[in-house]
């Protein structure tokens, strides 16, 4: 089930990261994601719950934090 919609406030997760000077392959280890699913999610697909539930604990953010507007 996808909560988030395509194209709203995708770069939240993509400033968090590079504000952090992390790759797309350190967030993948550290969340257990694809490099694929993280470059999907900055570049404003669609996603899961579970999915930003761990990017939002991996870059120390919450959800709203990065998806201000998600349907959570």
């Amino acid at each position: 089930m996808s909560v988030h919609k395509p194209g709203i406030h995708c770069c939240r997760v993509k400033t968090y990261r590079k504000a952090r000077g992390w790759t797309f392959q350190r967030v993948a280890d550290m969340t257990g994601l694809s490099v694929g699913c993280i470059h999907q999610v900055e570049a404003g697909g669609e996603t899961t719950l579970t999915t930003m539930r761990k990017l939002a604990k991996a870059l120390e953010a919450t959800i709203p934090e990065l998806w201000p507007e998600s349907e959570t």
